[in-house]
């Protein structure tokens, strides 16, 4: 019996303008298009907020967003980690005063500070009553290990309006302000008219060291003193003494203290960036750009700083704005150890990157573990208006005024928005629509979730604002899968297994330029690759042949890992079994045959394909062995005891080859049950599936088809995967001409007429497909998956694709999996994209692996999906109707859709129980809708996995 699959489209957009942006309110997932029935499929990474790049972080009061009002025009302007990253403490004003506040790492005010987690202080002038502002916040650990937390700014006086003076406050650790610091905890001095403190950082004895603006003869320069623990000014350090430095004209925004003890300062001087490096004693330090400054103009017209880090390698990353045709664009510079350009990062060292409508303003930066740059900041929203029509058909526009959003972008380490950082480097943060919103500080906690503090407009006057977002989420490249490349050449990963720890190890081979070697990449369970494994998660094994591969692997229960393969030699007729076991943080077990590895020459052109371990620890090599003499083709199984040498119980020698069949065999992958051996393949020339049946001596077992072999088509016809149900029954996944199969025999090898009609189910496709692995559920269900062929390439090229798919135990599609049964994988671009193997973890998740091309050569693949039905939303036009089928709904969310029949729609709903419509959505003028939701789409998650929220 055949089933033929729909011809069905997958499109995600991101969308533009004002529906770029996570709100409280907001998960907008735009689609196009399609000429049957668009469907979304909830990607874990893809589709859902929680669980992708730049989305908010539900772990964080509720829903990622968080206010704190001090009752009065409330602004954060710094924020900073505690030292065990548990808390962290964020500095501003409230009116006139300097407002400072802790919180616990999941967004709740930390009531051990202050009582209630908050605090305010008066800071008046040396001549009277001052409006006071905190720029820059700092922790240290004492001599006796309280934290202490530091706080500069600037006072202002309320008399002349135009007095402005440093100030620096320093609280203990319960919020109470420290009278060791200048005997009562504050410290209030001016030099100028103009003296501002906006950075500042403890250096490792304890000294405060304070960046800022002073007005002297020049104009606005560069400010810098350090301070002792208790207050004292440092007299030994330059900066510090009252009057004329050389330090640059213009703003020191922030300060950075780099390991060797040098100081860097960056700013902004006559419209351009500024950096210096200083010695610990506060001079210019002339080895830093000759003269121990380094200025860039980025566009031509006015460019500022307001934030600088450095990167593990000594480099120094330099963020604000640049001032292009009108409009300001995020600015961004790179500097070398030395002080010079890196010509590696944007264009000669520095770029400048429109993200949005109009003004873009970078306000912090931060380095992430794999190098990556994250900035936050502002971007301005331009008015809009939309129209709002009721479910009974009542209309009304929806006027919104130009505001601005926090701003959160992330470029890769050459200076470029990195695309998979929610599509397309950067996404907006609203709190509330229309209203104004300020990115000032940001955060990089230790698990890579973005942190940004600013203020949010709360209808009479703003108050402190945080949001909090995955930063370096998981399974989040290209299309919403992960690659890996070991080097600038083809990467291919064959097989794949999940260890206790629920993390993720796929194995193939790594080209090096001269010849193939086994590669094995180990990953977290959240995606990230694990670095106490190997190089960094990677590692590549070279064993001395031509060429190895490793096709398959199995995990063993106490972590170590095995792999099996084909070892080339220098004769392309001579190749080998191998088994290779390697530790859990992936060096070679030399308590594995002496060496680790354990080779086995069969016939002389050998070429093992699987791997499978017996209950009892016993390890079953299965492939196939060519005869040079007659270049026949046999079935091979080679049984190793679990220290690697051979089985002698098994066929006496540990080995058994079958050899009688016309066609020959090609052994495709083995798998035991009951105590029995099955393997499955291809007959030589697409002859055909092929399934045997072993007795665990190694003998076949006649009991299954006659002889221990059935056959099943002709021409074209292989199986490539086999599993075994509890009853005995064989299922088998390969292709049938050019169509996906899943066939299905009895105990005895016959087909089994209760499934799908006469034991064959099959796909067809627009060209060749075949089904690459089978899985069996739990609930007995089917999960299959491979490659089918498009035949839209240009000349010669193979367009392969990804393809799941479920079936019920009876043999036909279960249509509460992707859409009716099917779910196409988005493509990754050019022209492979491979399937080959896949697994099931215990919550039901499916792990993929395989490679794709990348234009210049292959890298490996993972991918993950979560089964599930998603619930189905009907807009529905007087003359069309539209379907469309949307990701799992959340509490308070929006779906922003492109309808392509009349525009934009927004349908507002929330999940409870089920799901109910609230009133309302977006639509074009002259057009009312009614909308329907149905269905509903349940997920099944271990209790401590990252990927749920």
């Amino acid at each position: 019996m055949t089933r033929y699959r729909q011809e069905t489209m997958f499109f995600v957009q991101k969308p533009e303008g004002v529906i770029n942006k996570i709100s409280q309110h907001n998960l907008q997932i735009v689609m196009k298009k399609s000429t049957q029935l668009a469907v979304l499929l909830c990607f874990v990474y893809s589709c859902v907020a929680a669980q992708t790049t730049a989305a908010l972080d539900n772990s964080f009061s509720g829903n990622g967003l968080s206010t704190t009002d001090f009752s009065g025009s409330d602004r954060a302007n710094a924020i900073v980690l505690d030292k065990e990253n548990a808390r962290f403490v964020t500095v501003g004003k409230t009116g006139s005063n300097v407002a400072i506040a802790r919180y616990l790492i999941d967004g709740t005010l930390d009531t051990r500070f202050s009582d209630d987690g908050k605090q305010t202080i008066a800071l008046p002038t040396i001549s009277g009553p001052g409006i006071a502002e905190a720029f820059g916040v700092a922790i240290q650990v004492d001599n006796v290990g309280d934290e202490k937390i530091t706080v500069v700014g600037t006072t202002r006086s309320t008399s002349s309006g135009t007095g402005y003076e440093y100030f620096i406050v320093r609280y203990k650790d319960n919020g109470d302000l420290d009278p060791n610091f200048s005997g009562d905890g504050k410290l209030v001095e001016g030099e100028s008219s103009t003296d501002i403190f906006y950075g500042v950082a403890i250096d490792n004895l304890g000294r405060i060291i304070a960046v800022g603006q002073r007005y002297s003869d020049v104009g606005n320069q560069f400010s810098i003193r350090r301070y002792l623990p208790n207050g004292d000014i440092d007299l030994s350090f330059y900066g510090s003494t009252f009057g004329s430095t050389n330090y640059p004209a213009g703003i020191a925004r922030a300060i950075l203290l780099a390991p060797n003890g040098k100081i860097i300062v960056t700013g902004e001087s006559n419209g351009d960036f500024m950096t210096i490096r200083l010695n610990e004693d506060g001079t210019l330090d002339n080895s830093f750009s000759g003269d121990g400054r380094v200025s860039t103009n980025l566009s031509g017209s006015t460019d500022f700083v307001r934030a600088a880090t450095l990167q593990k390698d000594g480099k120094i990353v330099v963020a604000g704005a640049s001032l292009v045709n009108g409009k300001y664009n995020i600015g961004m510079a790179r500097y070398h150890i030395d002080g010079t350009p890196d010509d590696g990062f944007g264009i000669g060292g520095a770029l400048y990157t429109p993200v949005g409508q109009g003004h873009d303003f970078a306000n912090a930066v931060a380095i992430q573990d794999d190098e990556k740059i994250v900035v936050a900041g502002t971007t301005h929203i331009n008015a809009y208006s939309y129209e709002v029509v009721e479910i009974d058909g009542t209309r009304h526009t929806i006027n919104v005024p130009a505001n601005d959003d926090i701003l959160v972008a992330r470029f890769n380490t050459s200076g470029f928005l990195d695309a998979t950082f929610s599509g397309d480097g950067h996404t907006n943060i609203s709190f509330t629509e229309g209203m104004s919103e300020e990115g000032n500080a940001m955060i990089l906690q230790n698990d890579n979730k973005v942190l940004v503090a600013g203020k949010n407009k709360n209808g009479s006057n703003d108050d402190f604002a945080f949001c909090r977002l995955h930063g370096h989420y998981r399974f989040e490249s290209l299309t919403n899968r992960l690659y890996t490349s070991f080097g600038n050449y083809d990467d291919r990963a064959y097989d794949i297994a999940i260890d206790a720890q629920r993390r993720i190890v796929i194995a193939g081979f790594s080209y090096n330029g001269l010849r193939k070697v086994i590669a094995v990449a180990r990953y977290m369970k959240d995606g990230r690759l694990d670095t106490s494994f190997g190089n960094n998660g990677r590692m590549t094994y070279y064993t001395g042949g031509y060429d190895t591969i490793a096709y398959a692997l199995t995990i063993l229960s106490d972590g170590k890992i095995l792999l099996a393969g084909t070892i080339s030699n220098i004769d392309p007729n001579d190749k080998d079994f191998f088994v290779m076991r390697i530790l859990a943080d992936g060096s070679t077990d030399n308590t594995f045959d002496g060496d680790g590895m354990v080779k086995i020459n069969l016939v002389g052109n050998d070429e093992c394909n699987s791997m499978v371990l017996q209950p009892e620890g016993k390890i079953i090599l299965c492939g196939n062995v060519i005869d040079v003499n007659d270049a026949s083709k046999s079935v091979a199984l080679v049984r190793l005891n679990a220290n690697g040498t051979i089985d002698n119980t098994f066929d006496t020698d540990g080995k058994v080859y079958v050899t009688n069949a016309p066609e020959g065999k090609n052994a495709r992958s083995v798998t035991v049950s009951a105590g029995k051996i099955y393997v499955c393949g291809i007959g030589n020339e697409g002859g055909g599936f092929i399934a045997m049946k072993f007795n665990d001596n190694g003998s076949l077992d006649n009991s299954f088809g006659g002889d221990g072999i059935v056959s099943i088509g002709g021409l074209l016809a292989g199986a490539q995967d086999i599993a075994v149900q509890a009853d005995g029954k064989v299922i088998l996944g390969g292709a049938l001409g050019s169509d996906m199969a899943v066939v299905r025999l009895t105990t005895s090898g016959a087909l089994d007429n209760t499934f799908a009609g006469d034991g064959i189910f099959t796909i067809s496709a627009p060209s060749f497909a075949a089904v690459h692995s089978v899985i069996l559920q739990a609930d007995g269900k089917i999960l299959a998956g491979g490659n089918f062929v498009d035949q839209l390439g240009r000349g010669e090229l193979t367009y392969f694709n990804i393809e799941l798919f479920r079936i019920t135990t009876n043999g036909e599609f279960d249509k509460s999996f992707g859409n009716e049964g099917i779910f196409l994988f988005p493509k990754l671009g050019y022209t492979d994209d491979s399937f080959q193997s896949m697994v099931l973890n215990n919550s039901g998740r499916v792990y993929i692996t395989g490679h794709y091309y990348n234009g210049y050569d292959t890298d490996m693949t993972l991918a993950i999906f979560e089964q599930c039905k998603v619930p189905l939303i009907t807009l529905t036009h007087p003359a069309y109707d539209v379907n469309m089928v949307i990701v799992q709904p959340y509490e308070a969310a929006t779906i922003e859709a492109t309808n392509w029949v009349v525009g934009t729609g927004k349908v507002f709903y929330k999940a409870s129980d089920g799901i109910l419509l609230m009133p309302g959505f977006r639509a074009d003028a002259s057009t009312v809708f009614r909308a329907e939701i149905n269905k509903t789409c349940s997920f099944v998650y271990d209790p401590d996995d990252l990927l749920q929220n």
